[in-house]
């Protein structure tokens, strides 16, 4: 028995580039019939009715999601995917468009346009479905590699005036909306104003048409860029794996195009803590030292720091603990010569306590393997919370879990008691996917020590947690 075409809401996307082409339905059905023919399905033949379901929320079967896309391809002249669309992957992966995109300023202008605009109108169980595939391995790194050795190209549209169309004061706006949304993101997690990140790249993007001078150019391909990551990290933070690497390679592929190697090396960082959180650290490792070969003439001690920090991680999960001593010191050596005068906005967060809090929790992950580690990640999270600004209530809730799960190592409960309760009264004030999948690994952390009444208040107090409504 045949499957019925799937039905749901309208199909805001298709109808959205429908609308552009200016086809009526009876026209594009004809085409998709001549089309479908010329590939060797000559009884595909929908008429307008069947078009109408679609827009309405009908998912057509192969091979038409490919042919409307290939259609509407050549009547805008702009590449689109199947799920620019909003139609089922049909053999596309969701990274497939981003893995073959072209290092070139048109090629990236268009790609973080569409994908931003594509954003706004994908409602949430879209969301999900793309959220299953990741890129990840070779596929992963295909996508990044030429990063390393590739060099900004001539910019399109540039302007011979002094002062072009679009001038440093549209970069400024960008650049402090951008500093806004991060310190919202660390106060509140990523899904109060992922929305409104996404809207304001959109409308950032839309600047790189230019025309501007050259100078001007790289700067706005700079703060698109970084624009580009915050949205990046903010699906990351409320679990859009996919949607976030997207917006990370995106993001990687404009800072290609400001020249800026340290941007590059952040955004890389990024995904490396992406697919740590995915329990991916050999990927983690490479997205690390690719960032750390890029970056290595032009990196800030700062930026040292963090790569080093997270080589460490990488190595303590994998158990390779020589290497990780040896990444760890380098980290504390490039620490020690950090000058935040020298550091661009993006990394400033890597203070005196985030550093603490970073190799503490490796040493705690250390710890599972070489037990005496865990006194070290004890007095090193306990030094990044007391240095921690208040206003960064994600990363305290993330140092109280880490602290509560090194208390555990410890068989220190009355401490893991304290430390989680902390982290429970954190977490009421944010939305965060990610404080709630450490929520769950403390609480599966818990479950020998469950005959003390203290942990057992934890365990029960976390389920309670975790049963909230979550994300954006």
């Amino acid at each position: 028995m045949n499957t019925p075409p799937r039905r749901r809401g309208p199909n805001h996307r298709l109808r959205h580039w429908f609308d552009r082409t200016g086809f009526s339905k009876t026209e594009l059905a004809a085409l998709i019939h001549q089309r479908a023919r010329r590939h060797g399905h000559p009884n595909v033949a929908p008429d307008a009715s069947r078009i109408r379901h679609w827009l309405t929320g009908e998912h057509p079967r192969p091979p038409v999601p490919q042919i409307l896309t290939e259609l509407f391809t050549e009547r805008l002249g702009v590449p689109l995917t199947v799920t620019d669309l909003g139609l089922p992957g049909c053999d596309t992966p969701i990274m497939r468009d981003i893995l073959d995109l072209a290092w070139l300023p048109t090629r990236t202008v268009n790609g973080i346009s569409q994908y931003a605009r594509s954003d706004l109108m994908l409602d949430r169980t879209d969301f999900e479905t793309e959220n299953t595939t990741v890129a990840t391995g070779p596929e992963l790194l295909r996508a990044v590699q030429p990063w390393a050795t590739a060099h900004p190209d001539p910019l399109p549209n540039l302007t011979d005036a002094p002062h072009g169309r679009v001038g440093m004061t549209e970069v400024q706006q960008i650049e402090q909306a951008t500093q806004v949304f991060r310190t919202w993101d660390n106060t509140h997690g990523g899904g109060l104003s992922r929305d409104a990140v996404v809207g304001q790249l959109k409308w950032a993007a839309s600047l790189l048409d230019g025309p501007y001078t050259d100078t001007t150019g790289r700067s706005l391909f700079r703060a698109v860029a970084d624009l580009a990551g915050v949205a990046a990290w903010m699906s990351f933070d409320v679990n859009l794996h996919a949607v976030a690497q997207h917006y990370f390679t995106l993001a990687l592929h404009a800072a290609k195009e400001a020249g800026d190697r340290n941007l590059g090396a952040h955004i890389l960082n990024c995904m490396a803590r992406q697919m740590n959180h995915l329990h991916r650290p050999d990927d983690a490792l490479e997205l690390v030292q690719l960032a750390q070969y890029g970056a290595r003439h032009s990196a800030t001690a700062t930026t040292r720091a963090i790569l080093h920090s997270l080589e460490a991680r990488s190595y303590a999960v994998m158990g390779r603990l020589d290497d990780f001593d040896r990444a760890a010191g380098h980290a504390d050596e490039a620490f020690t010569h950090t000058n935040p005068d020298e550091d661009p906005i993006w990394v400033r967060f890597f203070d005196e306590s985030e550093y603490h809090a970073t190799i503490g929790i490796c040493y705690q992950i250390a710890a599972r393997t070489r037990p005496d580690h865990a006194n070290r990640s004890a007095s090193m999270i306990n030094t990044a919370i007391s240095q921690r600004n208040q206003s960064r209530v994600r990363s305290r809730a993330f140092d109280y879990i880490g602290l509560a799960r090194t208390h555990l190592l410890q068989t220190e409960l009355d401490g893991a008691h304290h430390a989680a309760n902390t982290a429970l009264q954190l977490t009421e004030h944010l939305n965060s996917t990610r404080v709630h999948d450490r929520l769950r690994e403390l609480r599966d952390e818990t479950t020998p020590h469950l005959n003390d009444p203290l942990i057992r208040d934890v365990h029960e107090r976390i389920n309670t947690t975790l049963r909230r409504p979550e994300g954006p």
